[in-house]
């Protein structure tokens, strides 16, 4: 449902109640529309409305997100595959066990979200911001984070078989026990990270930075690579 301009004089002009006025931004969220309900918002002085809210459970395949605040937000076990959140702020969100399959991720800044076990397969997200992120357990196969911040970031037994990490930014992440089998790390900045019982077969790594890196005698290596 798109809102047509003079459903928004409506909901201006009208006396509605603050309570009456939430709901209507809230319904236009939940039909898929959070940019557009965001810039509503703000036209009528609730700006970053949606930061820290709850929405829980609830289905935005394909939804426009971009460049939302949804800092601090509960999204957790909800469907985001296919929904554009190209900018959006999803600081220290809760994202633990979301569909983010396809989503377009880009630029977006996840910096402390939890995102424990989320599936987020051939996500798109060059330049995401995943600093301090929890992704354990994540499903994240042939995702794309090139160029991305995810320095200390929590990626433990998450299955990242050929996710795409060029030039991104790993410094003292955790990456233990972790399957990256065939991923592009080409030029990634690894220097401190935990590769113990990490499957790193074909992975790339050529230009990659290794200094300090952590592993042991159950970490598997590119072919004829010795760390």
């Amino acid at each position: 449902m798109k809102l047509t301009r003079t459903a928004l004089k409506k909901i201006i002009k009208e006396e509605l109640s603050n309570q009456e006025i939430d709901a209507k931004l809230y319904d236009l969220f939940s039909d898929g529309n959070g940019a557009q309900a965001e810039a509503v918002a703000t036209s009528l002085g609730k700006n970053n409305f949606f930061a820290g809210r709850e929405f829980v459970g609830r289905d935005f395949s394909g939804a426009e997100m971009s460049n939302m605040n949804l800092s601090k937000s509960d999204l957790h076990l909800s469907t985001l595959s296919g929904a554009s959140l190209r900018g959006a702020d999803l600081t220290a969100a809760d994202l633990r066990g979301t569909f983010l399959n396809r989503t377009d991720l880009s630029g977006a800044n996840l910096s402390r979200a939890m995102l424990n076990r989320v599936d987020s397969n051939r996500t798109i997200g060059s330049e995401i911001n995943l600093q301090n992120a929890n992704l354990s357990g994540a499903s994240l196969m042939d995702a794309d984070f090139e160029d991305g911040n995810l320095k200390g970031v929590n990626m433990s037994n998450a299955n990242a078989k050929k996710i795409k990490l060029v030039l991104a930014n790993l410094e003292n992440a955790n990456l233990s026990g972790a399957n990256l089998r065939g991923a592009n790390l080409s030029g990634a900045n690894l220097s401190g990270a935990d590769l113990s019982g990490c499957n790193l077969t074909g992975v790339r790594l050529r230009l990659a930075k290794l200094d300090n890196i952590k592993y042991d005698e159950s970490t598997k290596w590119p072919k004829g690579f010795t760390p």
